[in-house]
């Protein structure tokens, strides 16, 4: 076989392609991806064989929090990016409400030149929303979109001619309040805070609803026109975890109630949305504080993956739903190469062993943040190794 580049890492076995599992191998041509037949040969530096195992398209975050900068005792690009790498995904999109925070053009450099020298995987940043259109112009030739918060209702006229991506965290102030009693948040920070909060983009034309914990959101999304994501914590936890964990479930927007999760898993599985964790982690004395000051948030890039192959193992979703959700999908989103093992794509890919599993011990996490509010569950899936552009970044336990 001649080829105009030699292969990095290949993979031999079953994969995931155009929505089933079948025999194949996989070539990494620099950071392209060629996928050939079962019989074609593995001439790569490294070529994993690996009986048992599945070679999924690497798994796509859009709402990550990686910290750095003034916030590195809660994260750092390396640490989140060694999370990400170990739970099969292979770029995320960093959330700009650090320290200082990324809303304005210098800062916005400063991110960027930390995440191009520490990241692991592909990483993305978004710009908080500036003073001035001006700086708007300006951010959006280094940023992959907007994030509007809650504080930023207020000054959504700067974004007016903006006509890329705007993902928005939708709670209206005006129906949020704080409980001090952990459970509580389900309700005081009410349900229609996010159909409300989302009337107020009707007008933009590419917005993305982030983190919608409730049905109610769910259908204003839909009913604006708008994509949105939901996160694994929503959908497999409730507010009686925050009751039992408090501080370390304590999330906004918050976990719900068991009718409402339940209903927002059925309307998942029954639409096209995105799954995105918001790994949000934070220094363990920090969640240590009393409930009313311990901040909110929480790390997800590890157990992701896993919570969603069990629901595919336990026959709640298929195969095609998980890949679809957290890869296919958020790379559309982004505009990324990724998100299918197709010939022509990037070569970033993972390896699961679907049959594997393991218990959720948090002070095993590469991330900083070690604690979990999954801590103690049983999950399916181990990710066994992690490719990206053509290159070998984890394998069982390793990184490069």
């Amino acid at each position: 076989m001649t080829s105009r580049s030699p292969c990095g890492t290949g993979y031999k076995g079953t994969i995931f392609y155009k929505g089933e599992l079948t025999e194949a191998t996989l070539l990494s041509r620099g950071e392209v991806l060629e996928v050939r037949g079962p019989a074609a040969p593995c001439d790569c530096e490294v070529c994993l064989e690996m009986g048992g195992t599945v070679a999924l398209p690497g798994m796509v975050d859009i709402h990550v929090h990686l910290r750095g900068l003034l916030l590195s005792h809660k994260e750092d690009p390396r640490t989140g990016s060694r999370a990400a790498l170990r739970g099969g995904v292979v770029a995320v999109a960093d959330m700009p409400n650090t320290l200082p925070k990324v809303n304005t053009p210098e800062n916005l450099k400063l991110k960027v030149e930390e995440l191009g020298k520490k990241c692991l995987v592909d990483c993305y940043a978004y710009a908080g929303v500036p003073g001035s259109p001006e700086e708007v112009k300006l951010m959006s030739r280094l940023a992959v979109g907007f994030k509007v918060y809650p504080e930023d209702y207020d000054k959504l006229h700067v974004l007016e001619g903006y006509e890329g991506l705007v993902v928005v965290h939708p709670e209206h102030p005006d129906y949020v309040k704080e409980s001090p009693e952990p459970g509580e948040r389900a309700f005081s920070r009410s349900p229609e805070a996010e159909p409300k909060a989302m009337e107020l983009f009707r007008s933009f034309k590419k917005v993305h609803f982030t983190h919608v914990s409730t049905p109610e959101g769910v259908r204003k999304a839909k009913d604006l026109g708008f994509s949105y994501d939901v996160t694994p914590h929503h959908l497999l936890l409730t507010n009686e975890v925050e009751r039992r964990k408090k501080c370390k479930a304590k999330v906004n927007p918050p976990l719900r109630d068991e009718a409402r999760r339940a209903e927002l898993l059925e309307l998942f599985l029954e639409d096209e949305a995105i799954v995105a964790t918001d790994h949000a982690p934070h220094a363990i004395w920090e969640k240590e504080l009393p409930f009313p000051e311990c901040p909110p948030g929480f790390p997800g890039l590890e157990t992701a993956l896993p919570s969603l192959l069990t629901l595919y193992k336990r026959g709640v979703m298929s195969l095609e739903k998980v890949v679809k959700a957290y890869s296919e999908l958020p790379a559309d989103l982004l505009g990324l190469r990724l998100g299918r093992l197709e010939s022509g794509f990037l070569a970033s890919f993972t390896v699961v062993d679907l049959n594997s599993r393991w218990r959720v011990e948090p002070w095993e996490f590469e991330t900083k943040a070690k604690y979990s509010p999954f801590e103690g569950m049983e999950l399916w899936g181990e990710v066994v190794a992690t490719v990206v552009r053509g290159k070998m970044r984890y394998f069982a336990g390793e990184f490069y």
